[in-house]
């Protein structure tokens, strides 16, 4: 490496095997610095082990998702003398479906031990009509916090797990009531089940948006009242509007 300021991270790009043993060989690392990026090659010995590995790609970290959309699921798997086909996902701590490499209906070749897999959840098709992508995603019940891991077994009994990506799903839902007095009442009916400000607008032409101010969360539900005009009011839209919290 140089001394053009600190690497802030490596990379591994790849090794060899032969005949399930590893061999001596190169590797070669990435690092950048000062805008700079590096490379350098490095010698690996044959005890030098792979660390297995089983990370959730998809859904990304801190991901927000719609209710009514399919949230993706792709695990990314490595291990060094084994190969991971499969994986259980768990959403929540509790199982939801098999995560695989291939789906029902491709002829895949069966990968061989050291192998990177890529898990996916199959695609359920009843022989009917055209066949769907062969790859679905998963649903959340209602609106909320989830957390979304997994954990792999080996064909050879190598177990892995993957660390949780915790994501958001909301509830885009927002109900309008207009009451005698020329007030509106608006309502999130999942909106106080996530974390982070649901802020309502207003516009007359659906362009221009004016913040009127943050829903009031309740148990489930979260609220907003629009108290009424002194004068006659023209055509009037409402939207609801989420922001996340703050990171860490």
């Amino acid at each position: 490496m140089t001394a053009l300021g600190q690497p802030v991270g490596l990379k591994r790009l790849g090794w060899r095997r032969l005949e399930g043993r590893r061999l001596e060989g190169r590797r070669l690392l990435m690092a950048g610095g000062c805008g700079v990026l590096l490379a350098g090659w490095e010698w690996v010995r044959a005890e030098d082990p792979l660390m297995p590995v089983l990370e959730v790609v998809a859904p990304v970290r801190g991901g927000v998702f719609a209710l009514s959309e399919a949230i993706p699921l792709v695990l990314h798997a490595a291990v060094a003398d084994d190969v991971i086909t499969r994986a259980e996902v768990l959403v929540n701590g509790e199982p939801l479906a098999t995560a695989v490499f291939c789906c029902v209906w491709c002829p895949c070749a069966r990968p061989r031990a050291g192998q990177e897999t890529t898990l996916q959840l199959p695609a359920v098709w009843d022989g009917v009509g055209e066949p769907p992508p062969p790859w679905r995603g998963w649903r959340a019940p209602r609106a909320g916090t989830y957390r979304v891991a997994a954990r792999g077994l080996g064909d050879d009994g190598t177990e892995v797990e993957a660390a949780a990506v915790t994501i958001t799903v909301v509830d885009l839902a927002l109900q309008l009531s207009l009451m005698d007095d020329g007030a509106a009442w608006l309502v999130l009916p999942e909106g106080a089940l996530v974390p982070g400000v649901w802020d309502l607008e207003v516009s007359e032409d659906l362009t221009d948006w004016t913040r009127l101010g943050a829903f009031s969360p309740g148990a489930v539900a979260a609220f907003y009242r629009d108290p009424p005009s002194a004068s006659p009011r023209g055509s009037r839209f409402y939207r609801a509007v989420y922001t996340p919290p703050a990171g860490p």
